[in-house]
């Protein structure tokens, strides 16, 4: 009897006291020492900008990286270290877009670039019709 009651104590206390460690050995884990940066590309009409290339480069170490915007946008570079980082974003028919953000520990960056569209380069173009004399002409 004696012991039935010392082994309810025991697991009692034992058992929430294990799962409190396990929880907290769990979000210590969790924690990271990077940040990212994610975001929108539109142009300049709101419209979404796919396909686009985003590079990230470390200030500090020019290290970079490099990612694509997504179908509805949107971009994410993750896994940064703490820095200052310059991102650039670029796609054909459309100007660059660039910026300059600060990653800290665990922090996430919301950083949306909008592109304008470049200018379009008309050119006239100018014929003439050859002088008589520039003509050939056959004879016989």
């Amino acid at each position: 009897m004696r012991r039935r009651r010392l082994l309810k104590s025991f697991l009692r206390f034992t058992i929430p006291a294990l799962a409190t460690l396990l929880f907290a050995a769990m979000t210590a884990f969790g924690q990271s020492d990077t940040g990212r940066i994610t975001g929108v590309l539109t142009d300049q009409n709101g419209a979404v900008v796919p396909g686009a290339t985003i590079v990230v480069k470390n200030d500090k170490t020019s290290e970079e990286r490099t990612a694509t915007s997504t179908s509805d946008g949107t971009y994410i570079v993750a896994s940064l270290k703490p820095s200052i980082y310059s991102v650039t974003a670029t796609t054909q028919g459309l100007s660059t877009s660039a910026a300059n953000v600060q990653v800290l520990v665990g922090q996430e960056v919301k950083l949306n670039l909008v592109l304008q569209t470049t200018g379009v380069e008309a050119k006239r173009l100018r014929f003439r019709r050859p002088a008589p004399s520039e003509t050939c002409r056959e004879t016989l």
